[in-house]
Parts: structure tokens; sequence; C-alpha cells
């Protein structure tokens, strides 16, 4: 490969960055419906044109979008499920990557409510396209149903405890921003309201009274 395609690839491939970065932004203020490409291109500094050259329609550019999160988030799990043992302390670990993952990316939180709200059709796409990406799921309910079997965690429903998990972490981060609705702003309740990581801390209190098992 000659030099000139080399820069023409890594062009592209920053270009795209650009254009996924600029079209969470829009996706995560106004939703697929309201978001427009014209508005993505001006963020990414973009011609339209790039856009659909690159990913053709909205639609398309949205699921790309949300298989970047996928990738990033199950990335992280991935290499978190291959080194830990099933022990509730591993668990937590799990849970504060995946919730640094939205803290890191508020606005993929947005946009992940944003389609289930609407009818989670991007979500079904994507699962269709990259079944890969959730299969971190089966592998850590396994994880917990393993827990339960050694009698280090006390007896709960797999599924459900992992999608209430998912929902309560993706919920926090969009609500933190908004946490003057609950409390008045600049107040010490507020601060704390608004600190990442007291959530966390009183997330991971939580987990462990809920996953502590019952006294022999």
């Amino acid at each position: 490969m000659t030099r000139k395609n080399n820069v023409n690839r890594r062009n592209l491939t920053q270009t795209r960055k650009r254009i996924l970065n600029a079209a969470a932004r829009e996706f995560a203020e106004h939703g697929l419906s309201g978001a427009r490409v014209d508005a993505i291109a001006a963020k990414a500094k973009v011609n339209k044109a790039m856009i659909y050259y690159i990913f053709g329609g909205k639609e398309d550019l949205h699921l790309a979008v949300l298989e970047a999160l996928f990738d990033e988030k199950t990335k992280n799990l991935d290499r978190r499920v291959a080194t830990a043992d099933v022990s509730p302390a591993a668990l937590l670990e799990m849970l504060k990557d995946y919730y640094q993952t939205f803290l890191d990316r508020r606005d993929y939180a947005r946009i992940l409510a944003n389609d289930i709200v609407t009818g989670g059709n991007s979500l079904r796409r994507l699962k269709k396209k990259r079944p890969d990406l959730f299969a971190v799921f089966d592998t850590i309910t396994g994880m917990i149903g393993t827990s339960i079997e050694r009698g280090m965690i006390r007896e709960i429903d797999e599924d459900k405890g992992l999608i209430l998990l998912i929902v309560i972490v993706s919920s926090l981060t969009c609500l933190m921003p908004h946490m003057d609705l609950a409390r008045p702003k600049g107040s010490a309740a507020h601060q704390a309201l608004s600190n990442p990581g007291q959530w966390q801390a009183f997330l991971a209190q939580i987990l462990e009274r809920i996953l502590q098992p019952p006294p022999a």
C-alpha cells in the first residue's frame, strides 16, 4: 500500500470518528427523529455528502453511533470478565466499569433512553447485525448464577438483577445533571446528588447489601 493510500485511510478514519462524536451529541439532544444531518455535518466540520458516503442515511448513522457505544462498553466489560472470578467483589468492579463508561459518554445514555422509549428499533437492528455485542450479558448472568450456586451471594433472578442495574446506571447518568429538580442548586444536598463518586459508592453499598448471602 502506498503512502498516499495510508494517509487517505487515516484521514477517513479520523473523519469517521469526528462524525460519530458529532452525531452522538445531536442524537442525544434531539433523538433520531429530531436530529438533522446538516447539523451533524456542521458539528463535525465536514460536507454533508461525506456523511452519506461513509454511513448512508440518518438511520444507518444512528445505528453506527449505537454500535460504537456497545463496542466501547463491551470491550471494557470483556476485559473485566476475562480476568474476573465470580465473587461479589468482581461483580462490583464490573458495575463500576459500566458506570464509568456512561459517565465518560453521557450522550450515549441519552441515546439509549431515546431509542428505548421510541420502540427500540435501532437496538434491535444492532442486535441482528452484531449479536456478539449482546453476548456479554449471558456471560455476566452466568457468573451471577455460579455465585448463587456457590453460596457467595443470595439467590436472585439473574436476568432481572442485571437489567435493573443497567437501567439504574444508565438512568442515573441522564438524571445527574438535573438534580436541581430534587434539591436547590448550590445546596449541600444538590452537590451530593450531583457527585458521580458518591453515587458510585452508594450503588456499591446497596449492591453489597442485596447480594450478601443470608446467614448460614
